[in-house]
């Protein structure tokens, strides 16, 4: 089993940032039915003082 993950970062000054991240994962075993996993996730942080 494997994982390969991309992702970025937005930033707009020092107010606010957005993040996002893709995770591709190969299968775990040898004969394992269904496709490889895709998978992501995203993050907003704001400053607010």
């Amino acid at each position: 089993m494997g994982d390969i993950s991309g992702g970025a970062a937005i930033f707009w000054s020092d107010t606010a940032k957005l993040d996002f991240t893709v995770t591709q994962r190969s299968k775990e075993f040898y004969g394992q039915s269904g496709h490889e996993d895709l998978f992501g996730s995203a993050n907003v942080s704001l400053r607010f003082w």
